[in-house]
Protein backbone atom coordinates (compact mmCIF):
# COMPACT_ATOMS: atom_id res chain seq x y z
CA UNK A 1 0.00 0.00 0.00
CA UNK A 2 1.07 3.43 -1.28
CA UNK A 3 1.21 6.04 1.08
CA UNK A 4 -0.37 9.43 -0.28
CA UNK A 5 2.22 11.83 -1.12
CA UNK A 6 1.56 15.07 1.42
CA UNK A 7 1.35 18.51 -0.42
CA UNK A 8 3.95 20.59 1.02
CA UNK A 9 2.35 23.89 3.39
CA UNK A 10 -0.96 22.16 3.84
CA UNK A 11 -0.34 21.81 7.96
CA UNK A 12 -2.44 24.70 9.54
CA UNK A 13 -5.02 24.02 6.59
CA UNK A 14 -6.95 21.64 8.57
CA UNK A 15 -10.20 21.92 10.95
CA UNK A 16 -9.45 22.22 14.81
CA UNK A 17 -11.58 21.09 17.19
CA UNK A 18 -13.41 23.98 17.71
CA UNK A 19 -14.19 24.64 14.07
CA UNK A 20 -15.75 20.73 13.79
CA UNK A 21 -17.74 21.26 17.12
CA UNK A 22 -19.69 24.32 15.51
CA UNK A 23 -19.33 24.61 11.77
CA UNK A 24 -22.48 26.20 10.95
CA UNK A 25 -23.77 29.93 12.16
CA UNK A 26 -27.35 30.70 12.19
CA UNK A 27 -29.11 33.68 11.14
CA UNK A 28 -28.55 35.93 8.07
CA UNK A 29 -28.61 35.47 4.08
CA UNK A 30 -26.41 32.63 2.11
CA UNK A 31 -26.46 31.59 -1.21
CA UNK A 32 -26.27 28.28 0.35
CA UNK A 33 -27.91 26.58 3.79
CA UNK A 34 -25.50 23.52 5.12
CA UNK A 35 -25.84 21.16 7.50
CA UNK A 36 -23.40 20.82 10.10
CA UNK A 37 -22.18 17.56 8.53
CA UNK A 38 -22.13 18.99 4.65
CA UNK A 39 -19.62 21.74 6.01
CA UNK A 40 -17.43 19.78 7.77
CA UNK A 41 -17.35 16.82 4.31
CA UNK A 42 -17.43 19.64 1.61
CA UNK A 43 -14.52 21.08 3.34
CA UNK A 44 -12.50 17.33 3.82
CA UNK A 45 -13.20 17.31 0.07
CA UNK A 46 -11.80 20.13 -0.86
CA UNK A 47 -9.01 19.77 1.29
CA UNK A 48 -8.69 15.68 -0.16
CA UNK A 49 -8.64 17.50 -3.95
CA UNK A 50 -6.23 19.86 -2.89
CA UNK A 51 -2.88 17.16 -1.95
CA UNK A 52 -4.03 15.71 -5.15
CA UNK A 53 -3.64 19.14 -6.92
CA UNK A 54 -7.24 19.15 -8.35
CA UNK A 55 -7.01 22.77 -7.24
CA UNK A 56 -10.10 24.03 -9.57
CA UNK A 57 -12.35 21.30 -8.38
CA UNK A 58 -11.10 22.25 -4.39
CA UNK A 59 -12.27 25.71 -5.68
CA UNK A 60 -15.34 24.93 -6.54
CA UNK A 61 -16.47 23.27 -3.04
CA UNK A 62 -14.71 26.23 -0.89
CA UNK A 63 -16.69 28.69 -3.13
CA UNK A 64 -19.31 26.48 -1.61
CA UNK A 65 -18.32 27.12 1.95
CA UNK A 66 -17.77 30.35 1.63
CA UNK A 67 -21.27 31.47 0.07
CA UNK A 68 -22.69 29.18 2.56
CA UNK A 69 -23.97 29.46 6.26
CA UNK A 70 -20.41 28.19 7.91
CA UNK A 71 -19.14 29.79 10.44
CA UNK A 72 -16.23 32.64 10.29
CA UNK A 73 -13.83 30.15 11.57
CA UNK A 74 -14.38 27.66 8.63
CA UNK A 75 -14.55 30.08 5.92
CA UNK A 76 -10.78 31.87 7.40
CA UNK A 77 -10.07 28.05 6.94
CA UNK A 78 -11.76 27.64 3.38
CA UNK A 79 -9.67 31.55 2.25
CA UNK A 80 -6.29 30.07 3.29
CA UNK A 81 -6.74 26.89 2.11
CA UNK A 82 -7.90 28.78 -1.15
CA UNK A 83 -4.37 31.06 -1.12
CA UNK A 84 -2.54 27.50 -1.90
CA UNK A 85 -4.06 27.36 -5.33
CA UNK A 86 -2.05 27.43 -8.25
CA UNK A 87 -2.70 29.34 -11.20
CA UNK A 88 -3.56 26.61 -13.92
CA UNK A 89 -0.53 26.66 -16.87
CA UNK A 90 -3.09 27.81 -19.64
CA UNK A 91 -3.85 31.03 -18.07
CA UNK A 92 -0.61 31.36 -16.01
CA UNK A 93 1.05 31.18 -19.85
CA UNK A 94 -1.06 33.90 -20.76
CA UNK A 95 -0.13 36.24 -17.96
CA UNK A 96 3.71 35.40 -18.46
CA UNK A 97 4.06 35.90 -22.37
CA UNK A 98 0.95 37.96 -23.74
CA UNK A 99 0.22 37.84 -27.39
CA UNK A 100 1.58 40.47 -28.87
CA UNK A 101 -1.54 42.91 -30.69
CA UNK A 102 -2.14 42.49 -33.66
CA UNK A 103 -0.38 45.19 -35.79
CA UNK A 104 -2.54 46.65 -38.80
CA UNK A 105 -1.21 46.23 -41.92
CA UNK A 106 -0.65 48.95 -44.76
CA UNK A 107 -2.64 48.47 -47.92
CA UNK A 108 -1.09 49.30 -50.94
CA UNK A 109 -3.74 50.45 -53.55
CA UNK A 110 -2.23 50.06 -57.26
CA UNK A 111 -2.91 53.53 -59.19
CA UNK A 112 -4.79 52.10 -62.33
CA UNK A 113 -3.79 54.23 -65.63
Amino acid sequence: MTKAVERPGFEGAGLGAEERAEPVQVGGSYGYILTRREVLDTYDKAQRLFREYRDEAAKVELNRILESNASEQVKAKARILTSYAIVPASIRSRTVSPIPPLQRRRRCIAAST
